[in-house]
């Protein structure tokens, strides 16, 4: 299991990777993002999406920095074996509706994908757990739903609007 001070070095090691990398864009997204925005949601892996320009060079660059290639195409950081899921822009999840957006459209450069990032990449997604983390995400902030929900893509709003039911059926409760 996954040390809080392994992923951060895990991390380091991957922004120093995509800063070697000339144009990359890089955000990290998942239950990492999901920290940052106040949700408690423990996670042993790090996901990231890069820019599809630049998914080559950037694995490239990971590679000679401490991660190495697993058979199932996924990486390991050497160091302290924590996981890194580097997603290309373009690519589509299994069980999501969508693309991946290029990641410029979910945080800046280097850091977490933003609460609006987020939405749009757990929206479309299928799996429960991204469904529990958009209720989750939605619950302490059903003052700005008209305004999330304005920044949602059309084909994602009836998505959205039956999380944000779940949310507030579940804060009623």
């Amino acid at each position: 299991m996954a040390e809080p001070k392994e992923l951060v070095q895990a991390v380091r090691d991957l922004r120093e990777a995509a800063r070697s990398v000339p144009g990359a864009h890089l955000v990290i997204v998942g239950g990492l993002a999901l920290q940052e925005l106040g949700q408690a949601r423990w996670t042993e892996v790090v996901d990231a999406v890069v820019d599809g320009e630049h998914y080559r060079e950037l694995l490239e660059a990971l590679r000679a920095g401490g991660f190495e290639l697993r058979s199932d195409g996924g990486l390991r950081h050497k160091a302290s074996g924590v996981m890194l899921d580097l997603l290309r822009e373009g690519a589509q999840l299994k069980g999501s509706a969508l693309p991946l957006p290029h990641p410029r459209e979910l945080g800046p450069h280097l850091g977490t994908a933003g609460l609006e990032g987020l939405l749009r990449l757990k929206l479309p997604s299928r799996r429960l757990q991204d469904q529990a983390d958009v209720v989750a995400l939605l619950k302490p902030r059903l003052a700005c739903a008209a305004e999330l929900r304005a920044a949602v893509p059309e084909a994602l709003r009836e998505r959205f609007d039956a999380l944000l039911a779940q949310a507030r059926d579940e804060l009623n409760a």
